[in-house]
Formats: structure tokens, sequence, C-alpha cells
């Protein structure tokens, strides 16, 4: 799922990233993680909903929607562009409003699939946890090939050198079972309606808590969202988004469903 390029938009020009990850209301039955993230248990889902907003007047309803859903535990991932040399007070502003709501906020990093310097990667971490109050890292663009884990694993190492850090990483698709082994939570499906239909779901998944799991699909009608749901319960994944956004960025408007997707899962828990 990658980070849009911002461009000049008004007085407010910063393209966010934001993706949430949302427990429905209802008497959910939750766990502590090693990072100390509350997931939930096997029978209850969480949604975890990637935006790509313009930071503008525009953005403040779509912005308000989503951080007041009906939710007791929610994540929200901001990418935050570090180009000023110092904090941003249009994130960290983000970052306050997240929290005034008891949001729990991560950062979005991008490795450009393992291209990326590594070095350079470590003080866009450290930037990032010293410039802004945040809860962990979301680490995007990954490489699911078995010879990369290291090169991982040292990002990954990096982030949890921060007390009480959650680590989040995307390689978009089923990777090596060493990749489950080293984050918190991991993204094993992104795309759209047609692929998860045919996703094949690996044998270990099954071995592994449907918390550390998350599949995103888009380009999907509201007739077929809660079939999406009903389906990704039966691969082990407890951490669900589905919308009917599509194109280049199918992430920049919340699903016309929202309040009804939302409302699915929550009903599912009962």
């Amino acid at each position: 799922m990658r980070l849009v390029p911002s461009a000049s938009h008004g007085r407010m020009t910063a393209l966010i990233l934001v993706i949430i990850l949302l427990t429905a209301s209802a008497p959910f039955s939750i766990r502590e993680t090693r990072a100390g993230q509350q997931a939930t248990e096997q029978g209850c889902q969480a949604i975890f909903a990637p935006a790509y907003y313009w930071y503008d007047l525009n953005f403040f309803p779509q912005w308000d929607e989503l951080i007041h859903a009906n939710s007791e535990n929610m994540t929200v991932i901001v990418g935050i562009p570090l180009s000023q040399g110092q904090v941003d007070p249009a994130y960290a502003w983000v970052i306050q409003q997240a929290r005034e709501q008891g949001i729990r906020v991560l950062a979005y990093v991008q490795t450009y699939f393992g291209q990326r310097d590594p070095n350079e990667l470590k003080m866009v971490i450290e930037h990032l946890e010293d410039w802004y109050d945040i809860d962990g890292i979301f680490i995007d663009e990954v490489m699911p090939d078995h010879d990369m884990v290291d090169y991982y694993a040292d990002i990954v190492a990096e982030a949890r050198k921060y007390p009480n850090q959650t680590v989040v990483i995307n390689p978009g698709g089923t990777a090596s079972i060493d990749y489950v082994e080293m984050a918190d939570m991991i993204v094993t499906f992104e795309g759209n309606f047609d692929q998860y239909m045919n996703l094949e779901i690996p044998d270990w998944m099954s071995e592994y808590d449907a918390s550390r799991f998350i599949h995103i699909v888009h380009s999907t009608s509201n007739d077929k969202m809660e079939q999406v749901l009903d389906i990704s319960r039966t691969r082990n994944v407890a951490n669900i988004y589905v919308t009917d956004d599509r194109g280049a960025n199918a992430y920049h408007l919340l699903p016309t469903y929202w309040e009804q997707e939302v409302q699915a899962i929550a009903d599912a828990c009962e």
C-alpha cells in the first residue's frame, strides 16, 4: 500500500496516510500482544482501514467520521513527511486529535521494496520516535522473499529499541514465515475482490492467532462486502478492511458502506 507523494493543495498541503485498526463496538474479547497492543481473539474482528486523504478543509468531515467511529480500540497509522527537518505542526495536530479520542498512533515507513538504505530507515524511525508521540511503526513495501529477512529484521529491531512499540509489516501477500515471527501483525493480502476470491491460504497460518493477520480488500461492491467479511473469518484473519474505492489510490475515501461495515463486524462478534 504505497504512500502517494504529496503535492501542493491550498494552505495545508500535506498528504497523510491514515490506516485504521478499528475494533467495532460490542463486548469484544481482547488479549495483549508482546508489543502491548490490544488484539481481538478468535471470533471477533477489527477493521484495518487505510485512508489516503488530502489534509485540507475538504478532508475534515471524512477524518471526523473515521476517528469518531464507535470503537474502544482504534489504531491510526499516519504517513509523516520528514522533509522539513523538524516537527510538522499539521501532523502533530492530526496525532493529537487521534489521541484525544483514545486512539493509538503508528507511523508509516516506506522501504521501496527493500531498496532503501537501512541507515536512512533507521534515521527515519529515530526522527519519528523523537519528534512525534507515536506508539509504533507500520513498515510498507516489504519484499516477501526469504533472502530479505535480515534486511527487514534490522528495521524491526530498530523500531523495538523504543519501549512498547507495535510493529506491523506489509508484504501485501503471503510471505516467508520468518516475517510473521518478527512482527506483531502482518498484511498477508492486499488486492481487489476477484483476487481475494481466488486467494490460497498457506497451512501454517492456522498455527497462529488470527489477531496477527490483516487482509485489505478494495474494489468491492456493497452487495459483496459481507461475503468478504465471512470468508476472511474462515481464513483465520482477525483484521479486515473492505472498500468499494478503486483505482491507483483505492484508499482516498471511506467506503460508501462504512457504517454498515462497522456494524457488520460488531454484529458478528456478539
